[in-house]
């Protein structure tokens, strides 16, 4: 997937739907593995996943790049499962 730069140089990439598409449907198996190795619930891993792709949908202008990108949604997907965990009261 390559993403097209925007005017400003050094800005962010502009995202298109199909580019949001397509990085979701590229890392979505890997994203769901992560949540679920930290959650032990699939279910669960998955609701995470959603709200993680939805938060980056609302900071892709933000986002330089798919590395960028992805290193956001796994620092939100580790957020959520914590945030999780203590809505539980329980520990990782």
């Amino acid at each position: 997937m390559k993403l097209r730069k925007s005017t400003v140089v050094g800005g962010p990439q502009v995202w298109s739907l199909k580019d949001l598409g397509a990085f979701y449907a590229s890392h979505n198996f890997e994203l769901k593995s992560h949540a679920n190795r930290i959650l032990k619930d699939p279910t669960k891993a998955d609701e995470v996943v959603q709200e993680a792709f939805v938060k980056v949908m609302l900071a892709a202008p933000e986002l330089s790049s798919e590395a960028h990108a992805l290193s956001y949604l796994h620092r939100t997907i580790e957020n959520s499962c914590m945030d999780i965990f203590r809505s539980e009261n329980r520990r990782p």
